[in-house]
């Protein structure tokens, strides 16, 4: 949020006692300084409810001046006499007071505050405010320290509002940042919940494909002693086919022996098979192998601390796998030919680094040749590192005369700045313009320099007079 340059006054006063010093006051303070200023005669529209208005500004304004001249407190039994409940300067001055606004008496000439038996028990506190004056001989002199009073309370609105802007920010980051942190607890658990059902799982499913497996080496000895003999196929039968034994148990493959020779074959001779017998697997194997690789896979991903390891895509003409695959060779032995390994993923996060930024809602002012203009501008450090940061500003190009200087908003002893990494701070510049400049815009160029880089901003400065 942009640190506001000024504050929203409210402007109270009877007409009948200090009318003219209100239309003055309020001219100098809006031309000179730029506060926002409101006066009931200025800022309420025709047809609107003076009461309604009036108190919606006194709960939005920061500070309310209260004119005070000789005719304040009014005659006892008047029209405006503070005693009575519907005065409406009785009613603005309380409202101040219910909103724990800043109220400041300033009185006019030789006007002074009234007794307390004067005064109604609602404006009793009016009394213990400390006051000023303004006299028409050192007018501008007196609102100096009326002005000087206002920055005041302006840089503590400003400090609070940025105390209040960093305190909702550290709020939201950490938030954020514990958000973060469950669902990163939430993802690294999912895998180990999911190893140690598939690990509860893993006996079960042993102990039944163990007992679905068809002994393979039995049959292929079996088919080695028997002699071929010829084939009688026999009658196809009409009667229903047996039911089922009650456990699903896998039925050994048919094996059809092949025919040889039609002769008879010598019982001495020793018959051996011409080709291998070829037994497929059950469905059931099949999917127990899947799983074991799951579980590896699973297992492999936790060891690599939640990062995934690729495994090298396979050459052309080769078959990709992660295990070792036997080879039988034509004298009847098996050979092992290992894979390629997979290869590693390397990632790597860019570097964090930001710059010094400064940002301001009120760029451009406007006043005479002898007003002293000044800008408040936001400093945000969105660099990784902490910045110490320095001020100047050189007035329009090709002009001579102009006085520019810069500090830090916050500490009109101090000449830097220094802003935390991500902070946010303030910075204060002074423009003078010169006595002969005529009447125009000037741009005005300020900087902050030490941080990252050099930091330009441009004002604007409208002589009007």
């Amino acid at each position: 949020m942009a640190l506001r340059p000024g504050l929203s006054i409210f402007i109270c006063y009877r007409r009948t006692d200090t009318g003219a010093e209100a239309v003055a006051l309020s001219d100098k303070l809006q031309r000179r300084r730029g506060f926002d200023v409101f006066k009931d005669v200025d800022n309420i529209p025709p047809g609107q409810d003076w009461l309604e208005v009036i108190e919606g500004s006194i709960a939005k304004c920061d500070v309310l001046l209260a004119l005070i001249g000789a005719d304040w407190v009014g005659v006892a039994g008047e029209a405006g006499h503070l005693l009575d409940e519907n005065d409406h300067v009785r009613l603005e001055i309380e409202a101040a007071l219910a909103s724990k606004s800043a109220v400041i008496p300033i009185l006019f000439e030789n006007a002074k505050l009234p007794r307390s038996d004067a005064l109604p028990e609602s404006l009793r506190p009016l009394l213990r405010r400390h006051d000023l004056r303004i006299r028409s001989s050192t007018f501008n002199r007196d609102l100096d320290v009326l002005v000087d009073q206002l920055k005041v309370i302006a840089r503590t609105k400003a400090a609070a509002a940025a105390e209040a802007d960093e305190r909702r920010r550290l709020e939201t980051e950490t938030g954020d940042q514990r958000r973060q942190e469950l669902a990163t607890a939430a993802k690294a658990t999912a895998p180990v919940a999911e190893v140690r059902r598939r690990q509860e799982q893993a006996p079960v499913a042993e102990e039944r494909r163990r007992q679905e497996q068809v002994p393979v080496a039995e049959v292929t000895a079996a088919a080695a002693i028997t002699p071929p003999a010829r084939v009688v196929r026999p009658a196809p039968s009409t009667s229903p086919a047996p039911r089922p034994p009650a456990e699903p148990i896998a039925p050994a493959p048919v094996m059809r022996p092949e025919i040889v020779s039609r002769e008879r074959v010598p019982t001495s001779m020793s018959v051996r098979p011409r080709r291998s017998l070829s037994v497929p697997l059950p469905p059931v194997l099949a999917v127990g192998a899947v799983s074991l690789l799951a579980v590896s896979a699973v297992a492999a991903y936790l060891v690599s601390g939640g990062r995934i390891v690729p495994t090298m895509a396979p050459t052309s003409g080769a078959v990709a796998s992660s295990t070792v695959a036997p080879i039988v060779s034509p004298t009847g032995t098996a050979s092992r030919t290992p894979t390629r390994p997979p290869t590693p993923m390397i990632s790597s996060r860019p570097p964090v680094g930001g710059q010094v930024t400064m940002t301001t809602d009120f760029p451009a002012q406007r006043g005479a040749a002898d007003d002293t203009f000044t800008f408040d501008l936001e400093v945000r450090n969105e660099s990784n590192q902490q910045v110490t940061l320095s001020f100047e500003g050189s007035g329009p190009p090709g002009s001579t005369g102009w006085r520019v200087t810069g500090k830090p908003a916050n500490d009109d002893l101090a000449t830097t700045a220094v802003v935390d990494a991500g902070g946010l701070s303030a910075a204060r510049f002074t423009i003078d313009p010169p006595a002969a400049v005529a009447v125009g815009s000037y741009p005005v160029t300020v900087r902050a320099l030490g941080g990252p880089g050099p930091v330009e901003v441009t004002l604007v400065v409208e002589i009007v007079r």
